[in-house]
């Protein structure tokens, strides 16, 4: 899914077995938008930058509530990968069994914004020999 300039809320909703050829498996978020991912599950999605989005260019904000992130795959960044001033939350979500080359949760390249990880369990996330 792209978001583009656009302010977008899912909720309940489960996200499995989704492989992306480039960035951001389940989400491709740039320009602007601002997307809740509010209950959601995200289970053994892969691509190769940012293992379920990639979160890119200036006012982008990823917010995930309540979810549920596990068993992951990307090269680099193995949850979100973000770029360009793009931004995320986390809060109270379980992240787990995620798996990458470099960064199997995040990484931030050029991002002067603020990114956080709140109230949420980072368990047995593995960077891949």
């Amino acid at each position: 899914m792209t978001f583009e300039k656009s302010n977008t809320k899912f909720s309940n909703s489960t996200f499995t077995h989704i492989f992306g050829l480039s960035k951001g498996s389940v989400i491709w978020q740039s320009k602007g938008s601002t997307l809740q991912m509010i209950n959601c599950s995200f289970i053994e999605n892969a691509s190769p930058f940012g293992g379920i989005a990639s979160v890119a260019y200036s006012n982008a904000w990823l917010i995930l509530k309540q979810c549920q992130i596990f068993n992951n795959f990307a090269l680099e960044s193995g949850v979100i990968a973000v770029d360009l001033e793009g931004s995320f939350e986390i809060q109270d979500s379980e992240i787990r069994d995620n798996y990458a080359y470099s960064n199997p949760i995040s990484k931030i390249l050029i991002s002067s914004t603020e990114n956080s990880i709140s109230n949420s369990s980072l368990i047995n996330n593995i960077l891949l020999d």
